[in-house]
């Protein structure tokens, strides 16, 4: 009861209802982890509900929350030591919008009634591998995107065999390997995201990751160049960077493994510590005056927040085997937890892994980093009409010194990942009476060029997009108006395939799209022509 009451701390009073025995979620990670090959199959799965006004009655069960797989001893006896598997619906206070949380739709898949809920394991007591808290990140990880990406679900079990598969390929000590990871020792193995890329990407899976790194004074990403005189500090800009990928990551519906420290007990860190893991599945969305990244942020010349420093979350939510399911802890606290030391000062930076679509060769980072960098191809004349056009003052992103390179800085770039249709219907789409249908000029175009491309094997087989759409840093009030007036049309939007391969210069833009005013867009397919079109945009 101790554990259950731990799991459940934020929900308040629960009852629980039904119960049957199922096969046990984790029967495969514990003979992994543990070598326990005594431990049953199944395992006595319960339902819980919130508890209503009249315990103990039927009409006392209210919400429904989830359920829980009960691991009992092999000998029966009716005792059940721990909980496998709890499979949770968010606490009540999570539902309202300020919050974003990745959930699953796991019920049908296990044979029970719908839920949207996001599945927290907990390892053995017995054991004592120090990559258990990576292991049940991985396995909670591809649990939530399995009916999205069409992935095969991965117990810890399943995880040494692809690693010491990996060993074999890489002519790595194999025996060693398997030898620890059977007893449990690991006395020395920390959790590696580089394994659990490999991990993602191995044709068991079926799925693909990436592997994002945040260094301190990091010169491709150009940190240091940001207008903010607080943000310019190497730290600062690294963090910053970091929090705004994983935001993109977490509303494009991708969770992320986080490699942090182990905190020390007494609300420090331990820099001397092991390696840890959690999993970041959620964010809140409204500010914090304690968070630095928001009520002490800088200001815009009317007083109002600067909008890309008031989009990050004031605080993070996530699942950590150590504390329990649904720990929300400041954004400001995960990152220092998350900043590791090196030898070298410089070498010091932020790790973190997320899936991503069968074939990914790049992530957020990469293309933010690369539309900084058209940004600043981009000619000034077209800066200016585009601001002008959308009633948005140009003070600061037109540089007014040729030699100022910050500008491109000053400027949003919202991260989408789309599929294909979802991409031709949000930006080649037109009004047509009530409905929105395609236009088939920029339509076909656009599907000519991919196939070009595929038959030239420049685009693998997929069907997800990495759209990067370019906005002014806050909303235009015109005089005179308490509402504020609806988000302008992006300057230009940057599109890239996921599945893209990397050519002499990168991985370039497939195509980009930029406002020509008046309604009108053109769009770019880097080729000799380009399709101007009628161009309907409404969307936040």
């Amino acid at each position: 009861m101790q554990e259950l009451r731990r799991l459940f701390a934020a929900y308040g009073n629960v009852a629980f209802g039904a119960r049957h025995r199922a096969p046990c979620p984790a029967w495969r990670a514990e003979r992994g982890l543990i070598n326990r090959d005594s431990l049953p199959r199944f395992a006595n799965r319960v339902f819980v509900f919130e508890e209503g006004a009249e315990a103990g009655s039927r009409a006392g069960y209210g919400r429904y929350l989830g359920f829980v797989s009960l691991r009992p001893w092999s000998g029966g006896h009716g005792l059940f030591p721990y909980t496998a598997v709890a499979n949770l619906a968010p606490p009540k206070f999570m539902l309202r919008p300020r919050y974003h949380i990745i959930t699953c739709p796991n019920g049908p898949q296990d044979g029970v009634m719908p839920a949207r809920c996001v599945p927290f394991c907990t390892p053995n007591e017995d054991t004592r591998s120090r990559t258990s808290c990576f292991h049940a990140a991985l396995h909670q990880l591809v649990l939530l995107k399995m009916v999205a990406f069409g992935c095969t679900p991965l117990s810890s079990q399943g995880v040494f065999t692809l690693l010491w598969e990996l060993a074999e390929r890489k002519r790595r000590q194999k025996i060693r390997r398997a030898d620890e990871a059977r007893s449990g020792r690991f006395h020395h193995v920390s959790p590696r995201l580089e394994e659990g890329l490999e991990v993602f990407q191995d044709p068991a899976v079926g799925a693909g990751g990436v592997l994002e790194t945040f260094r301190k004074g990091d010169p491709d990403a150009d940190l240091d160049l940001d207008p903010d005189p607080h943000l310019r500090d190497p730290k600062s800009a690294a963090q910053k960077e970091a929090v705004r990928c994983i935001t993109d990551y977490l509303s494009n519906g991708l969770p992320v493994i986080l490699q942090t420290r182990v905190l020390d007990g007494k609300g420090g860190r331990d820099d001397a510590g092991e390696p840890h893991a959690v999993l970041v599945f959620g964010m809140h969305l409204l500010s914090d005056p304690e968070d630095p990244y928001h009520g002490n942020g800088p200001t815009d010349e009317d007083g109002h927040p600067r909008v890309d420093i008031a989009e990050l979350p004031g605080r993070l939510i996530l699942h950590d085997i150590r504390t329990g399911p649904f720990t929300e802890l400041p954004t400001r606290e995960v990152m220092e937890q998350a900043w590791f030391k090196a030898k070298n000062e410089a070498d010091a930076a932020i790790h973190f892994l997320t899936i991503a679509p069968k074939g990914t060769n790049f992530g957020v980072s990469y293309v933010r980093r690369q539309a900084r960098a058209l940004m600043r191809g981009e000619p000034l004349s077209d800066l200016e009409a585009y601001l002008g056009s959308v009633s948005c003052d140009a003070e600061g992103l037109v540089p007014r010194d040729e030699n100022d390179m910050s500008y491109p800085h000053r400027w949003r770039y919202v991260t989408r990942l789309l599929q294909l249709h979802q991409l031709k219907a949000r930006y080649f789409a037109r009004v047509k009476g009530a409905q929105l249908s395609e236009q088939k000029e920029p339509c076909n175009a656009f599907e000519a060029k991919l196939k070009r491309a595929r038959r030239q094997h420049r685009v693998e087989e997929g069907d997800y997009w990495w759209c990067v759409e370019v906005r002014p840093p806050y909303h235009p009030r015109p005089q005179g108006r308490r509402v504020p007036s609806p988000i302008p049309t992006p300057f230009c939007v940057y599109i890239w395939c996921t599945a893209q391969k990397a050519e002499r210069n990168g991985f370039q833009p497939f195509a980009s799209i930029r406002y020509a005013g008046r309604g009108k867009a053109v769009l770019n397919l880097n080729g000799k022509r380009n399709y101007r079109y009628a161009f309907f945009y409404n969307r936040a």
